[in-house]
C-alpha cells in the first residue's frame, strides 16, 4: 500500500495520482485515516456507502469540509484516469 502524505496547500494546481488507488487516497488525509477504521464496510470510499465514520465526522465538524472537498476532487481525479496497461 502507498502510504503518504498529500500536500494539501495554497500554490498546487495540480496533482498526477499515476500510481494510487482509490482505496489508498483516504490514507494520505491523516484525519481520514484516523477514522477509516470506524467505516461500516474496510474498503469505503467515504461517497456514499452507509455507516461512513468520514461523512459523520464531516458532519459534525470533526474533520473539515474543504479537506474532504480536496479528497473528492482527488478521488474523482483517479477514479477518472484511463487504464494504464503494461508492457510487459
Amino acid at each position: 500500500m502507498n502510504k503518504g502524505l498529500l500536500a494539501d496547500t495554497p500554490g498546487f494546481s495540480s496533482f498526477e495520482f499515476d500510481t494510487m488507488e482509490k482505496e489508498e487516497l483516504s490514507a494520505c488525509f491523516p484525519e481520514m485515516a484516523e477514522k477509516s477504521n470506524d467505516c461500516k464496510f474496510r474498503e469505503c470510499l467515504h461517497l456514499n456507502e452507509p455507516k461512513c465514520a468520514i461523512k459523520a465526522a464531516v458532519e459534525t465538524g470533526e474533520i473539515k469540509d474543504y479537506r474532504y472537498k480536496h479528497y473528492l476532487k482527488f478521488l474523482e481525479e483517479i477514479m477518472s484516469r484511463k487504464p494504464r496497461y503494461s508492457n510487459d
